[in-house]
């Protein structure tokens, strides 16, 4: 998930936005991957992610050509983070679920 929380495309939905949005809970029950986590007896994790406005990835992009911090052109260079690759990102209104197999692994 670490590709996901850097990414300059998106923001990471907040404890409270999930807690309220209806569509949340219903991923985790209602979904073919959530039922087979539920019939495999594992914990599910999930974050949820929200698409920036063009307004706010063109800011954040000025803003990285300035301070060379890393940005929509140069993001998805190889080892970048230590993460080097999202195994699925999946949208949904406007929102990404993304699911890494690496944290899986690890939690798992």
């Amino acid at each position: 998930m670490e590709k996901c929380n850097a990414h300059p495309l998106f923001r990471k939905c907040t404890e409270e936005e999930m807690a309220n949005d209806p569509c949340v809970e219903l991923m985790k029950i209602s979904t073919e991957e959530g039922k087979k986590v539920d019939r495999e007896g594992r914990n599910k994790y999930w974050a949820v992610y929200q698409r920036l406005s063009d307004a706010e990835v063109l800011e954040k992009e000025r803003a990285a050509v300035v301070d060379g911090s890393v940005g929509v052109s140069d993001f998805f260079k190889e080892g970048q983070f230590g993460v080097n690759s999202v195994e699925a990102v999946v949208p949904i209104k406007g929102i990404v679920i993304a699911a890494s197999r690496e944290c899986d692994e690890k939690k798992i």
